[in-house]
This record gives C-alpha cells, sequence and structure tokens, in this order.
C-alpha cells in the first residue's frame, strides 16, 4: 500500500512538473523565436531610420572643414578683397604656410520634386516590409496551428488504439484459458494474436508519425525536439469553427482588402511611380544654398582672418547624350510591370481563396462521413459482440468489426482535425476571422 502511495504521489509530482503550452502560446513562442520574422523585424527597423534620415535631407547639413596647407612660394593666404588693396600690396597676408578651417552649410532650396519623391520611396519600403512581416505571420501561425491540432489528434488516436490493444489483451488471455478449458478452437487463439500485432502495428506507424510531427513542431517553435517532447499540449476545441463560410465573391473581397501580400506589391508599385518622377526631375533645374564661415591663420606671419559667404546654386541639364531620356523610360516599363504584378496577386488572391473553400468544403463533407462511418461501425460491434456473447457469432466477425469500429473512431478524430486546419488555411488565405 506504501508503494502504491509513493508511486501515486510521484506521477502527480511529474504531471505537475510538465510543462503546458497552449496553442495561442506556441503561435506566440514561434513568432519570438523565428528567425526569419527576427530578420524581417530587423529589416522594418533598418528601413524605419531610413526613412527618418530621408525626412531630413532637406533640411541640408553642416559640415566642419579644415587643414594646414604648405608651398614653395608665399601666397595670398585669404581671397583679395578691396579692403585689403586699399591697404597696399605690403600689407597683404602673404605666406608659404596656412592654417584654415570653415563650417560649410548646405541645403537643397528647389529639387524639382526629387525629394518629396525620395521620402515617400522610403516611407513606401518601410511599409512595404511591415506587411511583408504580416504576411509571413500569417503563414507561421498556420503552420503551428495545423502541427499543433495533429500532434493532439494523433496523441488521441494513439489513447483509442491502447484502449483497444489493452480490450485485444484481455481478449487474448480469456481465450488462451478457453482454449486450455476446450472452450475454444486453437484458430480463435492465432486470430486474436494476429489482431493484437495488427493494432502494435498501427501503434507504431502514430508513435512515429508523432515523432516526425514533433520534431516539424519543435522546428517552428524554435525548440529543441528532446524538450518538445517533454512539453504537455493543452486541448483545442475543434467544434470553434463558423457555422457558416461566406461565398467565394465575398471571401475574396475580403482577402483583396486585407492580404498584406497584395499591399506589398502596391506599395512596390507606388516605389516605381516615385522612381518615374524622381527620373523626370532630373531632367529639371536644381536650387541649393552653400554658406560658409571661413577661418585662415599664416604660419610665418602675425595674421588671421574670419569671413563669411554664401552661394546660391543653380543647376540646369544641357545635354546628357539622352541618359535621362532612357532613365525616364526605364522608370515608365517598371512601373507598367509593378501594375502587372498587382493584377497577378490579385488573381493568385482569387485563386488560393477559392481552394481554400474548397477544402473547407471538402473537409467538412469528410467529417460528415466520418460521423456515419463511426455510427454504424458501433451498431456493427454491438451487434457482432452480442453475437458471440450468446454463442451464435465467429470471432473473426467480432475482430473485424471492432477493428472498423477503431478506424472509424481514429478517422473521425483526423476528420475533425482536417476540418479546423482547413478553417485556418481559410482564415490565413483572407488575413482574418470568418464572419
Amino acid at each position: 500500500m506504501r508503494t502504491l502511495f509513493l508511486g501515486a504521489v510521484a506521477f502527480l509530482s511529474l504531471v505537475a512538473g510538465a510543462q503546458s503550452l497552449t496553442l495561442n502560446e506556441a503561435i506566440q513562442k514561434a513568432y519570438e523565436n523565428n528567425p526569419s520574422i527576427q530578420a524581417l523585424d530587423e529589416s522594418v527597423q533598418s528601413q524605419k531610420e531610413n526613412e527618418l534620415a530621408v525626412n531630413r535631407i532637406k533640411f541640408g547639413e553642416v559640415l566642419l572643414n579644415g587643414g594646414v596647407s604648405k608651398s614653395s612660394d608665399a601666397n595670398l593666404i585669404r581671397p583679395m578683397t578691396k579692403e585689403l588693396i586699399s591697404a597696399g600690396f605690403a600689407a597683404m597676408p602673404f605666406d608659404d604656410e596656412l592654417t584654415y578651417w570653415n563650417l560649410d552649410y548646405r541645403v537643397p532650396l528647389f529639387s524639382s520634386g526629387q525629394l518629396k519623391a525620395s521620402e515617400r520611396i522610403a516611407k513606401s519600403n518601410r511599409t512595404a516590409q511591415s506587411y511583408r512581416l504580416n504576411s509571413l505571420k500569417w503563414g507561421i501561425r498556420y503552420n503551428v496551428t495545423s502541427t499543433y491540432t495533429n500532434l493532439l489528434a494523433v496523441e488521441r488516436e494513439l489513447t483509442a488504439w491502447q484502449a483497444y490493444l489493452d480490450a485485444l489483451s484481455s481478449l487474448e488471455n480469456h481465450i488462451e484459458i478457453g482454449v486450455k478449458n476446450g472452450k475454444y478452437a486453437q484458430l480463435d487463439e492465432l486470430k486474436v494474436r494476429y489482431e493484437v500485432e495488427t493494432a502494435r502495428l498501427q501503434i507504431a506507424g502514430l508513435n512515429q508519425r508523432k515523432k516526425a510531427l514533433a520534431a516539424s513542431f519543435a522546428s517552428l517553435i524554435g525548440e529543441n525536439p528532446d524538450k518538445v517532447a517533454g512539453i504537455r499540449l493543452s486541448d483545442v476545441n475543434l467544434d470553434k469553427v463558423p457555422d457558416k463560410i461566406p461565398g467565394i465573391s465575398e471571401l475574396t473581397e475580403i482577402a483583396v482588402q486585407r492580404r498584406s501580400d497584395l499591399k506589398q506589391v502596391k506599395e512596390l508599385k507606388n516605389i516605381t511611380q516615385q522612381k518615374l518622377k524622381i527620373a523626370r526631375s532630373a531632367r529639371l533645374p536644381k536650387v541649393s544654398l552653400d554658406a560658409r564661415l571661413n577661418a585662415v591663420q599664416g604660419g610665418n606671419i602675425d595674421y588671421n582672418d574670419r569671413f563669411w559667404s554664401a552661394t546660391v546654386n543653380v543647376s540646369i541639364p544641357v545635354f546628357d547624350m539622352g541618359r535621362r531620356r532612357r532613365e525616364v523610360r526605364k522608370a515608365m516599363h517598371g512601373m507598367k510591370a509593378a501594375s502587372h504584378q498587382v493584377d497577378a496577386a490579385k488573381l493568385q488572391i482569387q485563386s488560393e481563396v477559392i481552394d481554400a473553400v474548397a477544402g473547407v468544403n471538402r473537409a467538412s463533407q469528410d467529417v460528415n462521413t466520418a460521423k456515419a462511418s463511426l455510427s454504424f461501425a458501433n451498431e456493427v460491434a454491438k451487434l457482432e459482440q452480442l453475437k458471440y456473447d450468446n454463442g451464435r457469432g465467429d470471432i473473426d466477425d467480432l475482430l473485424r468489426a471492432k477493428s472498423r469500429e477503431k478506424l472509424a473512431e481514429t478517422g473521425l478524430i483526423q476528420a475533425r482535425t482536417d476540418y479546423f486546419v482547413a478553417v485556418e488555411n481559410l482564415r490565413k488565405t483572407i488575413e482574418g476571422d470568418i464572419k
């Protein structure tokens, strides 16, 4: 009795110590540990910084320049001015050594729309990366959900087959005793033993599938497979699915509005439009301001001075052998290609919605078929058990009925799981809940 008590305490401690993991927790863990998501997160942050940097170009920049110069002849160490001439040549600052520095402020005043287009490109690049990240998360959510629920289905099927194997083992012992007493034939014992081995083969196959699913699940959530083996998965309510699926046209319209990959392609199209503006602006005038504060000091004479200058620069392209015109044509072709990519993405989404809805309908029919199959198998098993207990049935018929009943039971488990996964695939396709 004491041994039994200690064994129970140890079992309860093991169960209590097992780490549980819900489906939502698994999805969040996959988001945190997936290297592709981490890379895109960094890419989004990089594009944010680039956007901030581009937005500051219009404010210009201040440069500090300086240096020391030495020449073979004494030169005038600052520009000639009216004041220097009026003081006479003898007073002019000639020296063969010069130390200088200047603060140079450069700012664009007019760029013919080039700066504005560059800012929009930076914003679209950042937005496109965000959409790409969101699309990737939906794909990972679906993969985790599919693997998680299939792992639960395999565990349920293993439980069912193990219960069947236990019942067969009890029947095998009963038949062995009956054979010794002359109540059953030796052939009945062999038939039961064959069915026992068949059940063990089913269990072995399910264990192999469970191992493969566990390895895939570990890869998805970024954990060691050995650690995943010790995690207890929380049950999922497979009945938490929509009562009615909207029509294909409605779902396609929803998907076109929501899909991140389509939004990403649209942002890339916007980028090509801005590149066309930049190409066209390259043929237009540019105006900039260059303001300087200069300081000079002679190396051999006692002279230092500070002076400033401000220059407004106007740049007008005159002739470039047709290069800018080619750049405009190149940008126009890029914009047209991007427009076709948007159309192609819409068609792809429509195709995916049709496939997803077909998958849901097919899975729903499989569930109905599995339910009918299980109801029929239950009745047949009951009848064969009754006939066998009354001595009017054959053990072959009983074992076949029991086996078909178990196959129908596990078939319904898998069918309900497949339907849940098919609905999740439809959610992924439209990137949202089904209402």
